[in-house]
């Protein structure tokens, strides 16, 4: 482990109960990084038949004992319509950023949202049409799904009190600063991934939908958000370049949110991959130890 925390709360992405019952899962698609667990997070009950609805999680554990800070880290949306695609995408387990925080101490946690995967309860993200979306709305659902994840791990037997940190990418990254703009967000922080909705027209034209409706949602959550909040973008990034991402910040503070913007160099051939490629790592590691120092983490490199 490379660093303890002092008292802070991060926001990547809640706990209902005081344990988590966790069940080891071998997988052949993580051929790296921290073992797995599969665990399950309450959402709720099904409106119409009332039966309890679980999120499908994944967990890493650092080697260190006892309880440790805990990152939640938020999944993107794939540009499609069908249903059948988001069950089928399975489980998102970022084992580059999910390594790193392991390797820095952290427990993480990448929850899989309803619609997506294995995890209970319909779809609710929908956006709209690629001419008329509401990207604050779907953004809004990703956040109750935040919420529920927060609510239930800050209750698990593992977790310090007090410290977890919500990370997302991409639509988990829009999510993250949706969810800090709600009422007294019991986080320190949120960091942004590529954070945005629409970089593709989900009905395959190929285009962005929109992108001035990111920067309108961006100005409302600043509005009510009171947790800082640090967005990573690449300059290749084709989904959401440098200037939506400049565009959407500027709107975010203008409302009165805290944010930090880091544009930082190219990744491999699509800077949208920063989250997930080894090649990002060594790009948004060190304004990630600055942030976590600034929030009272004892972190270092």
């Amino acid at each position: 482990m490379k660093g303890l925390p002092l008292p802070a709360v991060l926001v990547l992405g809640a706990i209902a109960c005081t344990s988590v019952q966790t069940q080891p899962e071998k997988s052949n698609s993580v051929q790296r990084g921290p073992r797995e667990e599969l665990i399950g997070i309450p959402m709720g009950t099904d409106p119409e038949d009332g039966h309890p609805l679980l999120l499908q999680a994944t967990l890493y554990r650092p080697e260190r004992q006892g309880r440790v800070p805990l990152v939640i880290m938020n999944h993107g949306a794939p540009p499609t319509r069908d249903a059948d695609k988001r069950r089928g995408m399975g489980r998102s387990r970022y084992p580059v950023i999910s390594t790193w925080f392991v390797e820095h101490g952290f427990a993480v946690v990448v929850p899989m949202r309803r619609g997506y995967a294995g995890s209970d309860g319909d779809y609710a993200e929908d956006v709209g049409t690629c001419q008329n979306p509401d990207y604050t709305r779907a953004a809004r659902e990703t956040a109750r799904d935040i919420a529920a994840a927060v609510d239930h791990l800050s209750h698990a037997d593992f977790v310090e009190p007090g410290h977890i940190v919500v990370v997302g990418a991409s639509a988990g990254g829009l999510g993250g600063l949706a969810f800090a703009a709600a009422p007294s967000t019991p986080v320190s922080g949120v960091i942004n991934f590529s954070g945005g909705r629409g970089g593709r027209d989900p009905d395959g034209s190929g285009r962005r939908c929109a992108p001035e409706r990111l920067v309108d949602s961006a100005a409302l959550f600043g509005k009510t958000a009171r947790v800082p909040t640090l967005w990573l973008y690449s300059e290749n990034d084709t989904w959401f370049p440098p200037d939506i991402a400049r565009s959407m910040s500027e709107a975010f503070r203008r409302g009165g949110g805290t944010s930090e913007l880091v544009v930082v160099g190219p990744v491999e051939d699509e800077g949208h991959l920063l989250s997930r490629s080894a090649q990002g790592v060594p790009l948004w590691s060190p304004p990630v130890v600055r942030f976590l120092q600034g929030l009272g983490y004892a972190i270092q490199p």
